[in-house]
This record gives C-alpha cells, sequence and structure tokens, in this order.
C-alpha cells in the first residue's frame, strides 16, 4: 500500500508540470541570416540558438529551420521559444504577422539590413549584447573590428589592388560591397574607386583596370590562380606580371559578419608585404 500511495503522489506531481516544450531560461536566439549563426558560433554561444537560417554554415545542423532571405517560417518559430529573433530583410519591410507574433509569444525582434560594413558592425555589437549575458562572448566586436581595420598610410604602398571574385565572368566587389570598406578603411588603395559592389569583368575591363596587385576571394576552393581565372591569368597587368596576387581561401570569407575579421587581417598581411616590395 505504501507503494501505492507513493505511485499516486509522483503522478499527481507529473500532472501539475507544464509540458516540456524544449524550454530552458535565458537568452534563446533564433535567425533567418547565415551571418549572424556565424557570429554565435565566434561569440561561443551556439548553443543559445534554437532556430538557424535553411543557408547557415556555423550552427547545429540538427537545429530547426525557421527560414532564409525568402521568406519566414512563422509557425514554427513560434514553437521555438526564442527570446530574441535575428531576421535579415534588407530594406524591405518585416514579414507580415512576425510583429503580432512577437507580441503574442514573448520575443524581442531586429530586422536588419546588412550591406555595408557600418550595418556589419552594428549587428555585431547587437548580437554581441544580447549573448554576452549568457556566455563570455569575450572582446566588443566594435573594438576587434577597430582593430583589425586600423588605417596605415604605408598600406598605399602596395599599389591599387583589385578585389576579384572568380566565375564566369568573374566580378570585382566594389565600392558599398563590405570588403571593398574594408579594403579602404585600413588605407588600402581600391583598384577600382566608382561603380558598383559587384560588377563582372572581362578581360577588355581587366586590362583597362591594369591594378598593381589582385586579392582573389576563393572561399574552400584550392585550385591554382589559372585554373580559377583561366586565359584571364595570362593577361599582361602589374600584378599577374609581378605574382602580386593574393588567394583567400577562408570558407567564409565572401561572408558579412564577424569572419570578416579574419578576411581583414589576412588582407592586411597581404598589403604590408606588398608595400615593402615583397
Amino acid at each position: 500500500m505504501r507503494w501505492f500511495w507513493l505511485f499516486v503522489c509522483m503522478l499527481v506531481a507529473a500532472c501539475g508540470k507544464a509540458p516540456n516544450t524544449g524550454e530552458r531560461d535565458g537568452v534563446r536566439v533564433a535567425t533567418t541570416s547565415p551571418a549572424v549563426g556565424v557570429m554565435l558560433r565566434d561569440f561561443g554561444a551556439a548553443h543559445l540558438a534554437v532556430g538557424r537560417s535553411g543557408y547557415d554554415v556555423a550552427l547545429d545542423p540538427a537545429l530547426p529551420v525557421i527560414g532564409d532571405a525568402a521568406g519566414l517560417d512563422l509557425e514554427r518559430l513560434g514553437t521555438l521559444g526564442a527570446t530574441h529573433v535575428f531576421v535579415e530583410t534588407g530594406n524591405s519591410a518585416p514579414p507580415a504577422g512576425l510583429e503580432a507574433m512577437a507580441r503574442r509569444v514573448g520575443f524581442e525582434v531586429a530586422c536588419f539590413e546588412l550591406t555595408n560594413l557600418r550595418q556589419l558592425v552594428d549587428l555585431a555589437e547587437r548580437v554581441h549584447g544580447v549573448v554576452s549575458t549568457e556566455t563570455d562572448a569575450g572582446t566588443s566586436p566594435r573594438e576587434r573590428f577597430a582593430q583589425a581595420l586600423a588605417h596605415d598610410a604605408s598600406l598605399a604602398g602596395a599599389g591599387r589592388v583589385l578585389l576579384l571574385m572568380p566565375g564566369t565572368p568573374p566580378a570585382a566587389l566594389g565600392p558599398g560591397s563590405v570588403h571593398h570598406d574594408v579594403l579602404v578603411s585600413m588605407g588600402g588603395v581600391p583598384a577600382i574607386e566608382t561603380g558598383r559592389p559587384y560588377m563582372p569583368l572581362d578581360a577588355e575591363d581587366l586590362l583597362a583596370l591594369s591594378p598593381d596587385a589582385v586579392v582573389l576571394l576563393v572561399p574552400g576552393d584550392d585550385r591554382p590562380l589559372e585554373a580559377l581565372l583561366g586565359r584571364l591569368a595570362s593577361l599582361p597587368v602589374p600584378a599577374f606580371a609581378d605574382g602580386r596576387v593574393a588567394l583567400l581561401r577562408d570558407p567564409e570569407v565572401l561572408m558579412a559578419s564577424t569572419s570578416t575579421i579574419r578576411y581583414a587581417d589576412d588582407l592586411r598581411g597581404w598589403l604590408e608585404a606588398w608595400a615593402r616590395g615583397r
């Protein structure tokens, strides 16, 4: 009989508990942005994520996908118990129903555009502020970016630098892109000073630009220069003639996120070497 009453007490206690929804105390982050996923990982806060982008490269692949730049799965988002939701909207309005769900469920929404360096630093600082209360997130991103982007007038000695992505045709990263902003901020001289963030180039364009150095951004691609650029690699431009070509192969080199700090560090190393005549 004693065991019977013990069982009844346990059953009553269990019935009195709220269902287990997987929620936990503290910060829980969901995001449609791969950039925020990288930030969470770099801040040592990946364990705080409860939902991820369909294009995520940094978080646990077992996490639910809540959407991407093409759309947001509000129904799934509402089940995750998020406290903070980061949604990359560009210059568009927030997804319909998001604000209403935020009020109903009780999470904080951050909608953002990520097209330039200032927006990147602001976003990193905001994400860091959310997770730093839960984990040792390290130095403020604003300080880390400031160190990585510190201006050095001597870097102009590297000459006119072309930031290039391979492709058919290859494309330059020009004014308005995060990568161009980084080059200019640290004191480098861009081969392209006017134009768009992304500009396809043909052989004639490359000959006209005649860059002194080329930085080729090839995430995770270990092919040599000739395989990446084809016949363009043999054009008579100073960068190719003098062997002043850098291949940056970091898998996240093209992403605008905290990984941009690694890009800045690598770029500075090449500019310093070229400025010294190496």
